[in-house]
């Protein structure tokens, strides 16, 4: 399926009426790569938490630009590593390596066609998903549908966060603000659940069929900080892309007026700065594959 060349903004996206939020275009694929390293440096340079062992046949779903793809070819070279995203993976950005095989189509199409030998229920060992919380509009059909692409004994990780930014006391400070209620009724309305990180758990035992569940969570500031660069990726990236996100989602939904307040309260939160603690979870949950 290709990706649909539509500029809004003065941005590429997908597709301009689409539910997908983010761009589709260089400047985009240079954050998502920063944003990757970043995450990995969150994590203590543990990119993936499932004590997978020897796999054959591994997936990563919605790759993006190959950065995770890439890494788990290097981490497990006897195994067929397949990415997956709706868009084609740019080139030249990681090696080329024997290993790896991309496939740009939707995910679920993938697994309703039962005539694909790539995706065979069943047979891999390992699946990974990271940050899908822009685009994904049904987690619990796609859980129950990935997971059934499982092997017994596979595990699947999901990496996911919440833009409900909270206080070092636990406080949820987006609650307090004008534009955030507003834009998540926005995102609910099309189908996307932007806290989604905190309920995957839930949603990993609600699926059937997974054991061993587990999560682990993180925490990363909303701004950059001097004392820890290596997040930079993340924090100094994070107003730009909420910006833009905010518009594309509600825009259609808000008058002109809601709109300007809604970008200006945007503006001024993070203009007031933010203290030592606050951030977004970031929640990374596994689960193995039963063998009954």
């Amino acid at each position: 399926m290709a990706a649909a060349n539509n500029i809004v903004d003065g941005r590429q996206y997908y597709d301009a009426a689409g539910v997908y939020l983010l761009p589709n275009d260089a400047s985009e694929h240079d954050r998502l790569d920063g944003q990757s390293q970043s995450l990995v440096a969150l994590m203590g340079g543990k990119p993936f938490h499932a004590p997978v062992s020897n796999p054959k046949k591994i997936l990563d779903v919605g790759c993006g630009t190959g950065a995770m793809t890439y890494l788990l070819a290097r981490m497990y070279p006897n195994a067929q590593v397949i990415g997956v995203d709706f868009s084609a993976v740019p080139d030249g950005r990681y090696t080329k390596m024997e290993n790896i095989e991309y496939v740009q189509a939707d995910i679920f199409e993938l697994m309703k066609d039962r005539n694909d030998p790539r995706f065979e229920a069943g047979s891999f060992d390992y699946v990974f998903e990271r940050l899908l919380f822009m685009g994904m509009t049904n987690w619990p059909k796609y859980l129950s549908d990935i997971s059934g692409l499982l092997r017994p004994g596979g595990w699947l990780e999901v990496q996911e966060a919440s833009v409900n930014c909270i206080k070092a006391d636990g406080t949820l400070l987006s609650e307090t603000w004008f534009h955030y209620p507003l834009w998540r009724a926005d995102a609910n309305a099309v189908g996307l659940d932007p806290e989604v990180g905190p309920k995957l758990t839930g949603l990993f035992k609600q699926v059937g069929g997974l054991s061993e569940i587990h999560e682990t969570v993180y925490r990363f500031p909303p701004v950059s900080r001097p004392d820890k660069p290596e997040l930079d990726g993340l924090g100094d990236k994070i107003l730009p892309m909420l910006s833009g996100v905010l518009r594309r989602t509600s825009s259609p939904r808000r008058s002109a007026e809601e709109m300007a307040k809604m970008e200006e309260d945007l503006r001024s939160m993070f203009a007031a700065g933010f203290e030592d603690g606050d951030g977004y979870s970031f929640n990374v949950v596994i689960g193995q594959k039963t063998s009954s």
